[in-house]
């Protein structure tokens, strides 16, 4: 059975274009996939429709067979921009202990976000990045199956970041679904297939590898590989990647520069 299917999905808010339309994308228990492209593709959206926290306007978004609406607490980890309201009780421990997990689960998660030290902290007592690896921490002490995280290390600093990194990494080893809406090229590298949206339309589906070289046979739109270039260039071994509409550049930077 596949963690995520979305058939047909759209989603507008009239009198505006649609930010999403015909979205078809099914996800197999276990993967690992990055979304790219430019603010306002429609990235967030599709997230949420993911998740389950936003009734697409048209189509269906399932989770494990069922609607996504519908998924059993805790089987989804969902991080939005919108971390703090995603956190409860007064307390860090009082957060990740919410789900009732056992308590090698816990131990393991104060040890995977480094928040042992946190755990009687108030959670409003936090900082933003603080808060973000108590969320992570709590989904994970719950035992979330399917992980759907916007931009999971933006508020980060770099070590911390790669503790999240690693982290998801490893949940992939216990056959987590991973879908992580970002522009670092850091998180790119940990997908095993990469989404790419235009204008709230899917232009690229397929593996990291194959991206750069499929960009000017599949039409992708220039704007989307922009943001795939900006992308490419967060990362600290790709300095010297394209910031560029232009495909060509980012297809020769991809297949010389990318090992």
């Amino acid at each position: 059975m596949s963690a995520l299917e979305l058939a047909g999905v759209a989603v507008w808010y009239p009198p505006r274009p649609p930010a999403l339309l015909d979205v078809d994308v099914v996800i197999p228990a276990g993967q690992s996939v990055a979304v790219l492209g430019a603010n306002g593709s429609g990235k967030s959206l599709l997230l949420k429709v993911m998740a389950g926290a936003l009734a697409p306007s048209r189509g269906t978004a399932r989770i494990g067979g069922v609607p996504a609406a519908d998924a059993p607490g805790g089987t989804v980890a969902w991080l939005s921009a919108d971390v703090e309201g995603g956190l409860v009780g007064a307390t860090v421990r009082d957060h990740v202990n919410f789900f009732g997990p056992a308590a090698a689960r816990v131990d393991a998660a104060w040890a995977r976000f480094d928040l042992a030290a946190l755990a009687d902290r108030a959670v409003d007592s936090l900082s933003s990045g603080e808060k973000q690896r108590v969320a992570l921490a709590g989904w994970y002490a719950g035992g979330a199956a399917v992980w759907i995280l916007d931009e999971p290390t933006g508020l980060l600093d770099p070590s911390a970041a790669r503790a999240v990194r690693a982290a998801l990494r490893d949940l992939g080893g216990d056959g987590a679904t991973r879908v992580v809406a970002t522009h670092d090229w850091a998180e790119v590298a940990l997908a095993d297939r990469v989404l790419v949206l235009a204008d709230g339309r899917l232009v690229y589906d397929g593996t990291p590898e194959a991206l750069g070289a499929s960009a000017p046979r599949a039409g992708i739109p220039q704007s989307a590989v922009a943001a795939t270039g900006r992308a490419l260039h967060r990362h600290a071994r790709g300095a010297s990647a394209p910031v560029s509409a232009d495909p060509g550049r980012l297809v020769a930077w991809v297949q010389h520069g990318w090992s």
